[in-house]
C-alpha cells in the first residue's frame, strides 16, 4: 500500500478469505450480494467496523496494474485492482464508487501537488481534493 498521504484505516491485499465473519462487499456496486473475480482487500478503518472488499478486474486488462494507495482524505482510499480503479471511504465501504477508467495501465501519487496521477492508453487523469479530473499532461506541470 502507497501510505504517501496520511490515513485513518489499516488495510491489506489479501489472497484467501480469511475465516472470521467480516462483511464482504463487492465492487463496483459495493454489494454483498455477491458478485465477481477481483482483488481481496480487508480493510481496517479507526473508525468504525473492519470489512473484506472484493474490487473487480478490468475486462479490458485483467493483468494490469494493481495496488493500494492512500488518498488525500484520511478516511478514503484507492484501490486499483489489475486495470480498474475504485475510490471508498474506509468506516462506509457503499460509498464505493468506479473511477470509470479503463484500463489503467499506471498509478503515481504525487505528494508536491496533493494527487493521484492516474494513466490510461491515450489519456491522464487526477484525483485529490476536488475529485477525478481530466488533465492535459502539459497542464498539469504547468508547461501547456
Amino acid at each position: 500500500m502507497d501510505v504517501t498521504f496520511s490515513h485513518s484505516y489499516e488495510c491489506e491485499q489479501l489472497t484467501e478469505i480469511p475465516g472470521s465473519a467480516l462483511p464482504h462487499y463487492y465492487f463496483p456496486g459495493a454489494t454483498t450480494e455477491g458478485g465477481g473475480d477481483g482483488m481481496l482487500v480487508a480493510v481496517r478503518p479507526e473508525h468504525g467496523e473492519p470489512w473484506l472488499g472484493t474490487f473487480a478486474f478490468s475486462r479490458v486488462s485483467p493483468k494490469g496494474f494493481s495496488g493500494t494507495r492512500a488518498t488525500l482524505n484520511p478516511e478514503r482510499l484507492c484501490v486499483v485492482a489489475p486495470g480498474e480503479g475504485f475510490v471508498v471511504t474506509a468506516s462506509a465501504p457503499r460509498t464505493g464508487a468506479s473511477l470509470g477508467i479503463n484500463p489503467m495501465t499506471d498509478v503515481r501519487t504525487v505528494r508536491t501537488l496533493g494527487i493521484i496521477a492516474l494513466a490510461e492508453f491515450t489519456q491522464l487523469w487526477t484525483y485529490g481534493s476536488t475529485g477525478l479530473k481530466n488533465v492535459r499532461p502539459a497542464a498539469l506541470f504547468g508547461t501547456a
